[in-house]
């Protein structure tokens, strides 16, 4: 019908064109204005087909920074050789700039760690900074202090154990307790050389797709760095309850009681071993979904008779062996790749201090 309209009032245009004829210069003007109308109409439907809408998404940003020790004499929560500008500053407005829709950018730290005055200086510098390039995510410091099981299980996570240990499993501690008490549904946690990344690229189609079927992902490295898993990523989703339950006890209860165990007994365990246990919490997580069978000497885990014991509480065992149901079933672990350093290092091998 607009088509019909435009056509016979560009007609009547033709048959009254003049300079000096108002009928035509409006007939004209009507015309125009018709045409763009269409134009905008099908411009924004052809905009609405490729733009992709992305949903509200319940998440919070979670960086960490834990001392190996305290020094009592140092200014801020990071050790004075370090520029606390690049360090601890960048990072944190990074991600607080980036993810306007996240509940919080939480700093967490061992206030048993950092003097009291090195919080507070940190603390103003953070609010100093924010008023200069102000953001309207809040920015929080929390204390893993605060951790029902840092709280039950002060030596594990005292200077006597590596610190490569200590925020490899803290980070799995907070995530679980935020998922668990509904703080957050989706817990993201970076080291502070992760390069900050947008709510579209946390969440892309990839990434949604498998939270919905795992309940986490963790980074990938790239190829040139051999690809590998890494936790200096990962992003924790309260959707799998077994995905929750399985973290609890591998990543969690196994590691504190080999760390009680080792403290107990004065040896030193892997700095890496949370780390190395994420396979067989994978493992577990499948045992648990159904996708498949944990045994040991070919008889089916129970965890009520059989408890820890075939993890290894002294370091990684190769007891138990996941049969998958089907060739479908997979055991990598979900991953997105991202833009970090390689885990390369040196671990401080003496995760006991002599005592």
């Amino acid at each position: 019908m607009l088509r019909k309209i435009v056509f016979l009032t560009l007609i009547f245009a033709v048959f009254t064109h003049s300079k000096a004829n108002p009928f035509a210069r409006m007939a004209r003007n009507f015309a125009a204005q018709k045409v763009t109308q269409v134009r905008k109409k099908n411009f924004t439907a052809q905009a609405q087909k490729v733009s992709p809408v992305v949903p509200a998404i319940d998440y919070n940003i979670n960086l960490m920074w834990i001392n190996k020790e305290l020094k009592k004499d140092q200014k801020y929560i990071t050790p004075d050789k370090d520029n606390v500008q690049d360090k601890l500053l960048t990072p944190i407005f990074g991600w607080a700039e980036k993810n306007p829709e996240s509940k919080s950018v939480t700093l967490w730290i061992d206030s048993q760690m950092t003097s009291p005055q090195a919080i507070t200086n940190t603390k103003r510098l953070i609010d100093e900074y924010n008023k200069k390039n102000p953001i309207i995510v809040p920015i929080v410091i929390e204390d893993i202090r605060t951790l029902p099981e840092v709280i039950k299980h002060p030596a594990v996570f005292s200077k006597k154990i590596a610190v490569y240990t200590r925020t490899d499993l803290l980070r799995v501690v907070a995530a679980i307790n935020a998922v668990s008490a509904g703080k957050t549904k989706n817990f993201v946690y970076a080291d502070l050389d992760v390069t900050p990344m947008e709510k579209e690229e946390l969440f892309d189609v990839e990434t949604n797709k498998k939270l919905e079927k795992y309940g986490f992902v963790m980074a990938r490295l790239k190829k040139e760095n051999n690809g590998g898993f890494e936790n200096s990523f990962q992003i924790t989703s309260n959707n799998k309850p077994n995905l929750i339950e399985a973290m609890k006890y591998i990543l969690i209860e196994l590691n504190i009681k080999r760390s009680s165990i080792a403290l107990a007994n004065r040896y030193s365990l892997s700095p890496q071993i949370v780390y190395y246990s994420y396979p067989d919490m994978f493992k577990y997580f499948c045992h648990l979904e159904n996708q498949g069978t944990l045994t040991i000497d070919g008889k089916v885990y129970n965890k009520e008779k059989d408890g820890l014991s075939p993890f290894g509480l002294k370091s990684i065992l190769d007891k138990l062996n996941f049969i998958p149901k089907n060739q479908n079933i997979s055991l990598e672990i979900p991953t997105k790749e991202i833009d970090t350093l390689p885990t390369i290092g040196n671990y401080n091998q003496d995760s006991l201090s002599l005592y």
